[in-house]
């Protein structure tokens, strides 16, 4: 082998220095290696790729120089790589000399090895059946130990059970009704006996249901697959008997003891009532005192009072103050002692509770048990006893429906204070009560709201008269809430309608959604109206341009749409503000989103009074521009005053230019009075933009055309014109005359908007005047050299 290994060197030995030999003659001198184009580190990436390499490189050489690069590099990379042999060269051989016979180590350490593992392995396999040797018998020991429990405490049931049995003799023994009979004579004599047979009753009934109550708790104990066990199959079955044993012996003594309460008004049977509660709030058996407090005391009262006759002589409120009295007066000992109860079993619940979270304590947390007689006593009595009464729930006549709903809502309202003592908790249960949601079902109200809805739509829609064209409808202005005025009588009509929808004698809180939807219903009607009487008007317009002026329908005249715009605006700002805080309101919602939509809604409705608004201001200021417009003709009449008429030069302004304000003027102070003032401001502001543009054009129109004229005479005639001679004497020529017309005019129709204008804008700032007035000003000299 070792003879082998030194052929192998020498040919290798011989074979590198064969190749030294080739290499050196190419191998590159470092002090002349020329920089490559690319970075010798990029092969060593763990990203490279040979795509982005070449296109790398060829944005800054070709190919060619590419390719001659990558050789250069790869032969210095084997020249380096020859020499790295060479300079370790013995430490490669060395390694290959040192590795002989290194077979037969690792073969000896695999088998040592392999030893070691065996014996490991025996030793654990020792150890786990040691493990579960110990484990086996920790569980029988564990096992016996729940099992000496399970002893233990089914001897202690047993015990508790054989005391409850001595509990029963003794209870027996005081339970009669001569003893009852007894005690009450000692107490209504006034008798004070003190002596120990007059608490025992009490101390009993409190010991059975302390003892009853251990029992209980012994047997919460035990888990699902223990209470399966045969020893306490038995035990459970038990202490069912003695729970019904306890129901058997107590309900006498609650009943004796409740009758004696309500008729003689005399507490001094409370402790043995408050004793009965308690044991029953332990057996979890609440419905027998509900049972037996309906049927011996609300409902004989009850099946004297709510009667077919005494409803209809003494009416339905007085039956409710009737109800009420006898909660208030007959029972409200009793109602004393159920709270006294409440809190005792709400404070226990709260001990338990911490001693269970504490670990102090065997004791279960039980559910939360309140007594709640007026939930599952009264109510449902009262639920049964109005039932034959149909007439207090019909609804053919809409008012007397919603009157006996209100005295039945106020009714059940104060039953809740008197019955209910505030506490949340009862209040929750009384309303989750099948009983209470019976007799809500009771009241039909879809039926009640379509003869509302009945009586509202269709009134509105007769004493609208939608047939009739809204211009027709033009009026002396309608008061309503003693300041806001109406024009059309279908905006006063609408105001109506829309205040019964949310009137205290129509409105019923579970008629909500359907009396809001009424209220946008209403809205949307009358915005139909006025959008279909807009376009008749449209209609309209384009037939009556065919007929002389004189025969043209007056009320539809387009300055009085003011008055649309008015109740327009009016009804719009009454819904987005006063409506919509009372809709709000008179839901009394807490809920935000609830309070959002009714927001959204009534935005959504006010989009159409956006859309009505803009149209009608449209065709009003249209209209007014128009008449503003005519007077502006008499503009060319000055060229026709002055030229050629040697006419003196003006001293005043023309007597068309106040007709040129005066339809705004008028239409401001007889018509639009109601309209907004930002509203009218964008009114005059859109009317005399284009008019004082218009007048603008029409004096320049003058001027050039008195200019053209002159220019042309002059062409036509050589010697100079009259024009030129009275230029030449600094005489007034016929167009200076029309300037200082135009100029005086001007000025007039600047102090005009002054006048009425002040209460809405600076006209200073007003471009379209002020653009007028640059025209004119060098006119001013003119009469400045006249001394005017």
């Amino acid at each position: 082998m070792k003879s082998s290994t030194s052929s192998l060197s020498l040919a290798k030995s011989t074979s590198i220095s064969s190749n030294l030999n080739t290499l050196s003659s190419t191998t590159l001198n470092r002090n002349e290696y020329i920089p490559l184009c690319f970075s010798k580190d990029i092969f060593e990436s763990d990203g490279f790729e040979v795509d982005t390499f070449i296109a790398d490189c060829r944005k800054r050489v070709n190919l060619e120089s590419i390719q001659k690069d990558l050789r250069e590099y790869s032969k210095n990379v084997d020249s380096e790589l020859i020499e790295l042999i060479n300079k370790e060269y013995q430490s490669f051989f060395s390694l290959s000399s040192s590795l002989v016979g290194i077979d037969h180590i690792i073969n000896d350490f695999n088998i040592t090895q392999s030893s070691i593992k065996s014996e490991i392995l025996t030793f654990k396999s020792e150890i786990n059946k040691v493990k579960e040797s110990v484990q086996h018998r920790l569980i029988e020991k564990k096992q016996i130990e729940n099992n000496k429990k399970l002893l233990q405490l089914y001897i202690s049931i047993l015990e508790s059970c054989n005391n409850m049995n001595n509990l029963f003799d003794k209870l027996f023994q005081l339970s009669d009704k001569d003893y009852l009979k007894q005690r009450q004579q000692d107490i209504n004599n006034n008798i004070n006996n003190n002596s120990n047979s007059n608490l025992t009753l009490e101390f009993i009934i409190d010991r059975i249901s302390q003892s009853f109550y251990q029992i209980q708790n012994q047997m919460s104990s035990l888990s699902a697959d223990e209470l399966k066990l045969a020893i306490f199959q038995t035990v459970q079955q038990k202490v069912l008997d003695i729970s019904t044993q306890i129901e058997s012996k107590i309900e006498p003594i609650f009943k004796e003891s409740l009758k004696n309460l309500i008729n003689t008004n005399n507490n001094s049977n409370s402790d043995i009532l408050i004793s009965c509660l308690k044991t029953y709030l332990i057996l979890h058996k609440l419905n027998i005192p509900y049972r037996i407090f309906k049927s011996i005391i609300v409902k004989p009262y009850f099946s004297n009072i709510i009667t077919l006759n005494n409803l209809n002589t003494l009416g339905l409120p007085k039956l409710y103050e009737n109800i009420l009295n006898f909660i208030r007066n007959d029972c409200s000992q009793f109602f004393k002692i159920v709270t006294i109860v409440n809190q005792n079993s709400d404070n226990n619940n709260n001990n338990n509770s911490n001693s269970n979270n504490n670990g102090s304590s065997n004791s279960i947390s039980r559910e939360k048990e309140l007594y709640n007689f007026t939930s599952e006593s009264i109510l449902p009595e009262i639920d049964d006893s109005l039932g034959p009464l149909k007439q207090i729930f019909a609804t053919g006549i809409p008012d007397l429906f919603f009157k006996n709903y209100n005295e039945t809502t106020e009714f059940i309202a104060t039953l809740e204070d008197i019955g209910l003592n505030h506490q949340r908790e009862l209040l929750i249960q009384f309303r989750q009560s099948t009983a209470y949601q019976n007799l809500w079902k009771r009241w039909n109200f879809a039926v009640y709201f379509q003869l509302r809805f009945t009586e509202i739509a269709s009134k509105f829609e007769s004493d609208s008269n939608f047939s009739v064209p809204i211009f027709q409808q033009l009026s002396i202005p309608v008061v309503i809430d003693q300041k806001i005025e109406y024009f059309l009588r279908n905006s006063a009509i609408l105001i109506q309608a829309l205040d019964h929808c949310w009137s205290k004698s129509i409105f019923i809180y579970e008629l909500s959604s359907k009396f809001l939807k009424l209220f946008l219903q209403l809205l949307a009607r009358y915005q139909y109206y006025i959008t279909e009487s807009l376009q008749s008007y449209e209609l309209q317009q384009q037939q009556q341009q065919q007929l002389p002026t004189q025969q043209q329908n007056k009320q539809t005249l387009p300055e009085n749409f003011v008055f649309i715009v008015s109740d327009l605006v009016r009804v719009k700002e009454r819904v987005n503000g006063y409506y919509r805080d009372l809709i709000i309101g008179t839901i009394n919602s807490q809920s935000v989103e609830i309070s959002q939509l009714i927001s959204k809604s009534i935005a959504e409705i006010n989009k159409v009074f956006d859309e009505l608004i803009p149209k009608l201001s449209a065709i009003i200021t249209q209209y007014l521009i128009s008449k503003s417009s005519e007077s502006l003709e008499f503009i060319n009449t000055i060229r026709s005053t002055y030229r050629m008429t040697n006419k003196p030069a003006p001293t005043k302004s023309s007597i068309y230019v106040p007709s040129i304000i005066s339809p705004i003027e008028l239409f401001i102070a007889n018509k639009a009075y109601t309209i907004p003032s930002q509203l009218k401001v964008d009114w005059i502001t859109t009317i005399l933009t284009p008019v004082t543009k218009q007048f603008k054009q029409n004096a320049i129109n003058v001027l050039e055309s008195v200019n053209t004229s002159n220019e042309f005479i002059k062409h036509l005639i050589k010697k100079p014109t009259k024009q030129q001679q009275q230029q030449q004497q600094g005489e007034l020529t016929d167009l200076d005359k029309m300037s200082m017309q135009l100029y005086l005019d001007v000025e007039k129709y600047s102090g005009l908007l002054q006048k009425l204008l002040p209460n809405y804008f600076d006209i200073n700032t007003f471009d379209p005047l002020i653009d007028l007035k640059n025209l004119v000003e060098p006119f001013k000299k003119l009469g400045t050299n006249q001394n005017l």
